[in-house]
Parts: C-alpha cells; sequence; structure tokens
C-alpha cells in the first residue's frame, strides 16, 4: 500500500512539460513607419528612405499581406506571402520590395 502511495503521488507530481506556443504575427498591425534601402550588387547600402505613415493598418493572414483603410476597413492593396524566416516575410512577384521585417 505504501509502494502504490509513493507512485500515485511521484505520478501526480511530475512537472507536465509543455512546450511554449510559436509566436504569430498574424492579425492586425498599426502601421507605423517603414524603412526603405537601395543595395548596390555588392550589397552596400547606397540610400536610406525612411517613411512615416497613419493612414492605414496591415492585415497579416497566412498567405497575404493586405493594406487596409481604418476608417472603412476596405483593402486597397495586397503583397503574396510566398514565405517566412522568423519575422521576415518573403513577397512575391508584383510586390513594392522583395521582403518584408515585421517588427
Amino acid at each position: 500500500m505504501l509502494l502504490l502511495s509513493l507512485t500515485l503521488l511521484t505520478a501526480v507530481c511530475q512537472k507536465d512539460e509543455e512546450t511554449a506556443p510559436k509566436p504569430t504575427i498574424e492579425g492586425r498591425w498599426e502601421y507605423r513607419s517603414s524603412d526603405g534601402y537601395t543595395y548596390d550588387k555588392a550589397g552596400n547600402v547606397l540610400a536610406h528612405k525612411p517613411h512615416t505613415f497613419n493612414s492605414y493598418y496591415l492585415l497579416i493572414a497566412p498567405d497575404a499581406l493586405r493594406y487596409m483603410q481604418p476608417t472603412t476597413n476596405n483593402q486597397f492593396d495586397i503583397d503574396v506571402i510566398r514565405g517566412r524566416k522568423g519575422d521576415t516575410l518573403e513577397l512575391g512577384p508584383g510586390s513594392d520590395a522583395p521582403q518584408a521585417i515585421i517588427t
């Protein structure tokens, strides 16, 4: 009986090893600023152009980056997401930039 009690106590007191959920970047993001860079073939920065916006928000879905008007919630532009590496989205053809880094 003592052995059974110790076994049950050990089973009840074991730490539950759960993994932390993977953070997501999907959802609504307020678009505050953007930094545009131009590079030469060697990867050196030729120009840096900061932009500040407050006229729309981003709606990130698994397959697309949507640009939305806050007053009407209408979509006025879209970039297709081809892949994701951490907080960097690889954008498809027709996008103004090949990547978007969301922070």
